[in-house]
């Protein structure tokens, strides 16, 4: 009923496993192998909260989980600011779901930033894990190609549709056997509400189950879907993932004596770190973390260091009084740190000449 004609097969479990090759905070799939904690949190287990992991440690104090151990999700959206660690959830629920055999049908990741990067992904996934042989590929490739070709004013859409034609069907195939889509960086909610993928996965969700990622807040009311809304992490939880990501540690407890060995004012430099300069931004504390592992200096050297680019950052863009609004501001509405965040992106771009 779409562009695809009658040349698509290939159902089955194509796509089984987690894809997941791209993200807005470009080191989520570290997620994959550190998220253990969050992955219980989501699951159900343990009294961790629904954000970023550092080794078995949540580090978010959101207690909201988006499945209990016995029941799943249907429809969900994790919601928050960029960095916060909705990917990273959303990743180490479908690595936990997957180890507990909960998704035979397969685990299908779209990249939703926009159609460019949806219609990338959907034919990533046809090619590279539906199609059964080489023929098939260029077959379908074929398809996609000349629909790409269609697209136009009147039809902007028809590679998507037809990239859509054919995972649609390999879930459709799947009615008995669950699958998990997640939708990552799905921020345009009137855009991606529109199109027929939205349209026909909505009516496909009773045979599987819907997770989105979104900085965007409307989901919940422009769709009905249960909504998850990430904070930023409290200072204990800043602190210990700073510790946990500097020093390679595998839990609080350890985190925690790394911290009491810590002399009075360097406690006192990591609190500000942690809470003033990055105000508990997960994906800020853990570029800080590795920026400490890698350079060795002292948190009240990195304070110092913070401080010193983030006046030089002001300063490139003119008179102070104007920054707020320039830079600062800007960084914080781009949900790119917040508080001087572009200044810790410069601290670590300029650790390289160091």
């Amino acid at each position: 009923d779409d562009d695809g004609g009658g040349g698509g097969g290939g159902g089955g479990g194509g796509g089984a496993g987690v894809d997941d090759d791209n993200d807005e905070d470009n080191d989520e799939d570290a997620a994959i192998d550190t998220g253990a904690g969050a992955a219980a949190a989501v699951a159900g287990g343990g009294d961790g909260g629904a954000g970023r992991a550092t080794g078995t440690t949540t580090t978010n104090n959101n207690n909201t989980t988006l499945a209990s151990t016995t029941a799943v999700i249907t429809q969900s959206c994790v919601m928050g600011l960029g960095g916060i660690g909705k990917t990273a959830l959303a990743v180490a629920y479908a690595w936990d779901a997957v180890d507990r055999g909960l998704y035979p049908g397969g685990v299908f990741t779209l990249h939703c930033d926009n159609r460019s990067a949806l219609t990338a992904s959907l034919r990533s996934i046809v090619l590279d894990k539906l199609a059964v042989d080489a023929e098939q590929q260029r077959q379908w490739q074929g398809m996609m190609d000349d629909a790409a070709e269609e697209a136009g004013e009147d039809n902007p859409e028809a590679e998507l549709d037809q990239c859509w034609w054919f995972l649609r069907r390999t879930l459709e195939a799947n009615c008995d056997r669950p699958w998990l889509l997640l939708l990552d960086n799905a921020d345009n909610v009137q855009w991606l509400t529109r199109t027929k993928l939205w349209q026909q996965v909505h009516e496909l969700a009773g045979r599987g189950h819907v997770l989105v990622t979104s900085r965007a807040q409307q989901w919940e009311s422009e769709t009905g879907m249960h909504a998850i809304s990430l904070d930023v992490v409290d200072a204990a939880a800043a602190q210990r993932m700073v510790l946990c990501y500097q020093y390679q540690l595998e839990d609080n407890a350890q985190a925690d004596e790394k911290l009491a060995s810590l002399p009075a004012e360097e406690r006192e430099a990591l609190d500000q770190i942690a809470v003033k300069l990055l105000r508990g931004l997960p994906l800020a504390l853990e570029q800080a973390a590795m920026f400490l592992h890698r350079v060795q200096c002292s948190y009240g050297e990195y304070v110092r260091r913070f401080r010193e680019e983030d006046a030089k950052l002001l300063a490139m863009f003119g008179d102070e009084k104007y920054a707020p609004t320039t830079v600062k501001q800007t960084v914080e509405e781009d949900d790119d740190g917040g508080g001087g965040g572009g200044a810790v992106s410069y601290t670590h771009l300029r650790a390289h000449e160091t």
